[in-house]
């Protein structure tokens, strides 16, 4: 915004007209699920197009914290889209995204199913009502790590 108040007549350099046209501010994907795709093209032209300026992630799984056996199953999982994993945290996530370059901006809850894959390994998420008591029991760590991971630096 370059003013504020009655502009009725004010003139600028350039203007658009945008009778019979829809107007509105950037649009924000709060349950976005675009954390892999950006890695791969950047330009996230799905949302973009739509209007779509803030993307954020972390509803279930988030970009960190991982761990080795976390990467390496990442990898295995890989399809459509290959991605290089040059981070462990969640902010390093972000960083990494950002070196790639992104249209939208970006940020992310941290995912409990990540916080609890990074602490109780991936079997205990997969079939934790195998050992319910000890997986009840655990929860601590993970909630700490949560605390941990979205603390701002």
């Amino acid at each position: 915004m370059a003013l504020l108040g009655d502009l009725t007549k004010a003139e600028a350099v350039s203007e658009i007209d945008a009778g019979g046209l829809a107007v509105a501010p950037g649009f924000i994907n709060v349950l976005s699920w675009a954390n892999e795709s950006l890695l791969v093209d950047g330009r996230g032209m799905s949302d973009i197009k739509q209007g779509v300026t803030l993307e954020i992630f972390g509803e279930g799984e988030s970009g960190g914290p991982l761990t080795e056996p976390m990467k390496v199953e990442i990898r295995k999982q890989q399809r459509d889209y290959r991605y290089d994993i040059d981070w462990t945290s969640l902010g390093e996530y972000l960083e990494s995204l950002e070196r790639r370059g992104v249209s939208p901006n970006v940020a992310s809850f941290v995912g409990a199913t990540t916080v609890r894959v990074h602490e109780l390994g991936e079997g205990a998420v997969i079939r934790p009502r195998r050992n319910w008591p000890a997986c009840r029991a655990s929860c601590a760590t993970p909630c700490a790590r949560a605390r941990s991971a979205s603390a701002v630096h």
